[in-house]
C-alpha cells in the first residue's frame, strides 16, 4: 500500500504501510501551520526567559526559533515549522528541507539514508555524486535516473525560495511539503476512524483478552488481563505486547509507556519493539513483569485529544458516505453520554439513550 494519507475535519493523518501491516503514523491538527511548511517570516523580539525570538510569519501567527544564533531583529529569514501543537507558538528551525518522493534535500546538512534501507542499496545511494540528501525508504527501489531527476528539481525549488529572502519583505508561506498518496477510499478511511475510536475507550476488548488503558501526563499506563483465555502465559504475553505495539502506531502515542504483563512477562516469541517501530528508543521488562516503553513524540497523540472531537470527525465522515450514497441528512442524535459534541459539529444536534454512540435524523 504504501505511503497514504486523508484528512478529517481536524486531523490530517499520514499512514505508512507495508502490504497491510501498518508501519508508522503520525497525525496533525488542522490548524494552519503544520510541520515541515517553510516561512518567509520577519523578527520581531527577543524573549530573555524563553531564550529565542518572536517571529511574524504572516497572517496573525506568530513562531518561536529559539537558537544562539544571531540574527537581526526586523529582518526576514526562512524558517521552517519544526514542531506545531496546540496553546502555543510553532517552534522554528533555520534548517529547512524540501520534499520529495525518493529524497529530502536539506542544504547544508550532509548526506544520509533512512534507517530502513538495505545496507548494500543505502552504500550504492551515498554514493552517487550529490550532496545534503536524505534518502528516503522509498529510495531503495527505485531508478538513479529518477532519483537524480527529483534532486535537481529539488534544488531549483530551493534556489527560488532562497532568492525570496534575499528580495522580498512580506511574510509569508512559501513553501508547503507535499502529502503522501492522499485516499478518497471512505471505507478505508471509516475503518481507521472506527480504530481509533475504539482504542481510545479506557478498556479494550480483543478477543480473550482485556486491556486497561490509563493516559498520564507524561504516557500510558495499560493493564493486561487474560479473562478466560486457555492460552499459556507466555502465548498471552505475546498477544499482548502485539496489541501494544500496534496501539502505540495506531493511537501516535510518545513519552513513557508501562504495560503491566501477565505474570512475570514472559513471552513464547518476543517480539522486537524498536525494529518494528523506529520511534521507540527504549524497551526493558522488569522482574516483576512491568514492560517500560519510551517512545518519541511526532505530531498530535490521539489520547491528548477530547473523544467528543473524534467522535465528531467519525459522524461526519460517515454523514459524507451517506450523501454519496444518495441519502439525505438533516441531523444526528447522539448518545447523551457526548453532551457537548455540538461544538465539534456543523450539522443540527438532539440527544438521547440512543443504543451505541448516535444515528443520523
Amino acid at each position: 500500500m504504501g505511503a497514504v494519507s486523508f484528512t478529517t475535519d481536524h486531523f490530517l493523518r499520514r499512514m505508512v504501510y507495508e502490504g497491510e501491516e501498518l508501519l508508522s503514523a503520525v497525525y496533525f491538527e488542522r490548524e494552519g501551520v503544520e510541520k515541515g511548511m517553510i516561512y518567509l517570516g520577519r523578527v520581531e523580539s527577543f524573549h530573555p526567559p524563553l531564550k529565542g525570538y518572536f517571529v511574524d510569519l504572516g497572517n496573525g501567527v506568530t513562531g518561536l526559533y529559539q537558537s544562539s544564533d544571531q540574527i537581526l531583529i526586523g529582518k526576514h529569514y526562512l524558517f521552517e515549522i519544526h514542531a506545531a501543537g496546540r496553546g502555543r507558538p510553532p517552534l522554528l528551525s533555520r534548517r529547512i528541507g524540501f520534499v520529495g518522493q525518493y529524497v529530502i534535500f536539506r542544504p547544508g546538512m550532509k548526506n544520509a539514508v533512512s534507517k530502513h534501507v538495505d545496507e548494500l542499496v543505502a552504500a550504492s545511494l551515498l554514493a552517487l555524486d550529490v550532496e545534503h540528501v536524505y534518502f528516503r525508504k522509498e529510495a531503495e527501489t527505485a531508478k538513479t535516473k529518477d532519483i537524480l531527476e527529483e534532486i535537481a528539481a529539488l534544488r531549483k525549488v530551493y534556489e527560488e525560495v532562497t532568492s525570496l529572502e534575499r528580495t522580498q519583505r512580506r511574510a509569508r508561506l512559501v513553501y508547503q511539503p507535499p502529502l503522501p498518496q492522499e485516499t478518497d477510499d471512505l471505507l478505508f478511511i471509516l475503518a481507521y476512524e472506527e480504530e481509533i475510536l475504539r482504542l481510545s475507550q479506557k478498556t479494550v476488548f480483543e478477543g480473550d483478552m482485556t486491556y486497561h488503558i490509563e493516559p498520564t501526563h507524561v504516557g500510558l499506563v495499560i493493564d493486561v488481563n487474560s479473562g478466560s483465555s486457555d492460552l499459556s502465559i507466555p502465548e498471552q504475553n505475546d498477544l499482548a505486547v502485539r496489541f501494544v505495539s500496534n496501539l502505540l502506531l495506531r493511537m501516535n502515542v510518545g513519552g513513557l509507556i508501562l504495560v503491566d504483563l501477565i505474570g512475570h512477562g514472559e513471552q513464547q516469541q518476543p517480539l522486537d519493539l524498536k525494529k518494528r517501530d523506529s520511534r521507540i528508543t527504549h524497551v526493558a521488562l522488569s522482574s516483576m513483569g512491568i514492560l517500560e516503553i519510551t517512545r518519541k513524540r511526532n505530531g498530535t497523540g490521539m489520547y491528548d485529544v477530547p473523544m467528543l472531537k473524534l467522535l465528531a470527525d467519525y459522524i461526519q465522515i460517515q454523514r459524507r458516505k451517506r450523501e454519496a450514497d444518495g441519502a439525505e441528512v438533516e441531523g444526528v442524535c447522539v448518545s447523551k453520554r457526548y453532551a457537548g459534541i455540538e461544538e465539534y459539529l456543523d450539522i443540527p444536534v438532539e440527544y438521547s439513550e440512543v443504543f451505541g454512540w448516535f444515528r443520523f435524523l
